[in-house]
């Protein structure tokens, strides 16, 4: 009768230990399924923001560039009524020219990279030294053409680096834009 019964407990604890086994196999396949699950899912979610966001960043991207473009004094002279203004006239319209491009494009650096926004800001301060610079030597009350003449020289003694810098930054930006 001992016999009988070890030999019960024997099977009884072998029982034990293959369903112990399959529940502990049973448990970490579930935990593997479902965890195998949430990645997808938050990898397709990824995608799908990833697909609506990158338009938005590539025109971001595209009307800094322009923003940049636009401040750049030699562009500013050409559409700023240069003919019967004064040096004082023209910089503050130019100053006044930077301010509002700089306001209408602001939103975009919610769509680049920190270091390509920072890239965008130095141009514009790079733009605003220079302007600075050229009023500081053109009396306020000269023609804005000499003020313009002035501002020329100055670039042409100090090219604009940061204003390049800028654009190859957004550049760099929309190509790893396309390749991701």
């Amino acid at each position: 009768m001992e016999q009988i019964i070890a030999e019960l407990v024997v099977y009884g604890l072998l029982w034990l230990l293959v369903i112990g086994i399959f529940a502990f196999t049973a448990s970490t396949l579930i935990r593997t399924y479902w965890t195998s699950r949430k990645q997808t899912q938050l990898l397709l979610h990824q995608l799908e923001v990833k697909k609506h966001l990158v338009p938005y960043q590539l025109q971001a991207a595209e009307r800094l560039v322009l923003l940049v473009e636009r401040i750049r004094p030699e562009g500013l002279v050409n559409r700023m009524a240069v003919g019967e203004s004064t040096a004082a006239g023209l910089q503050l319209a130019m100053l006044a020219q930077i301010r509002m491009e700089m306001e209408h494009n602001l939103a975009q650096q919610v769509y680049v990279q920190a270091h390509a926004w920072q890239a965008v800001v130095a141009a514009r301060d790079e733009v605003l030294g220079i302007i600075h610079q050229a009023a500081a030597i053109t009396p306020p009350n000269e023609p804005a053409i000499h003020f313009s003449r002035n501002l020329f020289q100055a670039l042409q003694q100090q090219p604009l680096a940061a204003c390049d810098q800028a654009i190859q930054s957004l550049r760099n930006e929309i190509q790893q834009l396309q390749h991701a």
